[in-house]
């Protein structure tokens, strides 16, 4: 073995630690955030938005629901990763970072939503978006994500025609939510408890146009992270 085949190694396992690190970390603020928001326990006590919720009603948010699978992911890969670590096992298998693909995937579009949407456009000041356990969901357990998959789990196993699963989750709760939604709909009105996010307000044909671009926007996200991992990958 050559110095430079070395160095590529350690270079490599050292990346690998690092990630373990920053996986292990992305489910304990999940548990803790999860646990916090189920009880209701708070640790801010600025005015937030209503986005959260107490006890199973809270996994009506798409935030959480996407928090919960990145760092149930997140928790698996940490193990086999120190499973190749310590006992020089294979190296992870394509289905591991293609789950963890989707699980950033989910997490970056409520990133995106928080950041682009509600700050920029509906101009809701973003400390209220960030109290709370919302400050692990919509900004720290995202980045996390963003980070460890595009610098530190490289992987030439994920091909573009992989990029349409990461729809899947976005896909699924859309359905949920429309069915919700559109159900408890009266006078072509649907109760705030029911479109916890407003988008019927405006009508059912802007309602219905929500998904659609709520599935387009998800693809350009599934697109750039895999260019962002394939272009680090090979620097």
């Amino acid at each position: 073995m050559t110095s430079s085949h070395f160095s590529v190694i350690m270079f490599s396992m050292k990346k690998l630690k690092v990630s373990v690190v920053i996986n292990i970390i992305i489910f304990v603020l999940m548990a803790v955030g999860t646990v916090f928001m189920f009880t209701g326990f708070k640790f801010t006590h600025g005015q937030g938005v209503p986005l959260e919720a107490t006890k199973l009603e809270m996994l009506k948010f798409f935030t959480v629901d996407s928090n919960i699978f990145a760092g149930l992911v997140s928790l698996v890969m940490a193990v086999k990763e120190i499973t190749v670590i310590k006992w020089r096992s294979p190296a992870l298998s394509k289905a591991m970072y293609i789950w963890k693909y989707i699980a950033t995937i989910a997490v970056s579009l409520t990133f995106l939503i928080v950041f682009g949407y509600f700050w920029l456009v509906l101009r809701i000041p973003i400390l209220a978006m960030l109290q709370n356990s919302n400050l692990f969901f919509h900004l720290v357990i995202p980045v996390l994500c963003i980070f460890s998959f595009v610098f530190l789990e490289r992987s030439g196993k994920i091909r573009f025609r992989h990029t349409w699963i990461g729809l899947v989750p976005t896909f699924i709760y859309a359905v949920f939510y429309a069915i919700v939604a559109f159900t408890h709909m009266e006078g072509g009105v649907t109760p705030a408890r029911y479109d916890w996010y407003g988008f019927t307000k405006a009508g059912i044909g802007p309602a219905i146009a929500v998904i659609p671009g709520m599935l387009i926007i998800t693809y350009i996200i599934c697109v750039l992270l895999w260019a962002a991992n394939r272009t680090w990958r090979s620097k």
